[in-house]
């Protein structure tokens, strides 16, 4: 679970970008000497705003995405 409060924006036309909560999801399983993974960020594929800089500018959040991991020990 993230939360990201809205941002301020210079401009008069949009003057913030809102507040989002994004949920994310991490399964994992292992056998023997495997471990398989999978991991998927912002579950509802919400659009959110992330700051770019100091100056007020944001860019696009990360759509959904999904991860797969495998590791083996020995």
């Amino acid at each position: 679970l993230r939360y990201h409060s809205k941002l301020p924006v210079n401009s008069t036309t949009n003057p913030d970008t809102g507040a989002v909560t994004l949920y994310d999801a991490t399964v994992s399983y292992r056998v023997k000497d495997v471990k398989l993974g999978l991991a998927l960020n912002n579950l509802f594929d919400k659009k959110y705003y992330v700051p770019a800089s100091v100056s007020g500018n944001y860019y696009p959040g990360l759509r959904r995405t999904v991860m797969f991991t495998s590791s083996l020990s020995f």
